[in-house]
């Protein structure tokens, strides 16, 4: 029998899943990695509207990068690591 990586069965899965019956598995999507990420943001005290968020993606994750809104402040921000497999946070950095 052929070994799977764990990483590799998940994108397949996710992938050609169209009756969602593993879809807890598949479970995240970009709207709730935006929101996992802004709750955290907010959590730590920052003020969003003085943000604004870039979104990319991976495949095993999203990427959201808060940059300051207006370029003349210095300082602030943060970045993120949401898994798609559960939008749990995989890596943070807050930036002063």
């Amino acid at each position: 029998m052929i070994k799977m990586n764990r990483k590799i069965l998940f994108l397949l899965l996710c992938l050609f899943n169209s009756s969602k019956s593993i879809g807890v598995l598949c479970d995240c999507n970009e709207n709730k990695a935006i929101q996992t990420a802004m709750a955290k943001f907010r959590k730590k005290g920052y003020e969003l509207d003085r943000y604004k968020m870039k979104v990319s993606e991976d495949t095993f994750f999203y990427k959201i990068k808060f940059i300051l809104s207006d370029s003349i402040m210095e300082g602030g921000g943060a970045d993120f690591k949401i898994s798609k497999e559960n939008c749990k946070i995989l890596n943070q950095q807050f930036y002063q």
